[in-house]
């Protein structure tokens, strides 16, 4: 149950982020998502054993076309009614750079407060 002035939310979303090179030096980008350590912990053993079939089946057209594949970061995302956030943590030595964004739906916020300060002052008999 969230509290006064929280924002819950309750089904965030993991992402390992992955580059893909094929021979021509094509990339694709992929995200894998993952619920827990063991997930992740399971990628990275056939990330590190180039297993790519494991991990790209259905995600890239053609498997033995894979040359080489990079790990870019973890990526987070979750939304509530009025409030969603992304966020990213690259790989160290990433070119690419750490990020949070995060988006309120004022609108609905203002009209859940609007609601509870109706309430008090009824209850208050104001």
């Amino acid at each position: 149950m969230s509290k006064e002035n929280e924002i819950s939310f309750e089904e965030p979303k993991f992402y390992l982020e992955f580059t893909i090179y094929d021979y021509n030096e094509n990339n694709t980008s992929v995200f894998l998502e993952v619920g827990c350590g063991e997930d992740i912990e399971n990628y990275m053993k056939d990330y590190f054993k180039e297993n790519w079939e494991e991990m790209f089946c259905n995600k890239v057209p053609s498997i033995n076309d894979i040359s080489y594949v990079t790990i870019d970061g973890i990526s987070i995302e979750a939304k509530d009614g009025n409030c969603e956030i992304k966020s990213r943590i690259p790989s160290r030595g990433s070119w690419q750079y750490n990020f949070a964004k995060i988006k309120f739906n004022i609108q609905n916020l203002e009209d859940k407060n609007a609601l509870k300060i109706k309430q008090i002052r009824e209850l208050i008999g104001n």
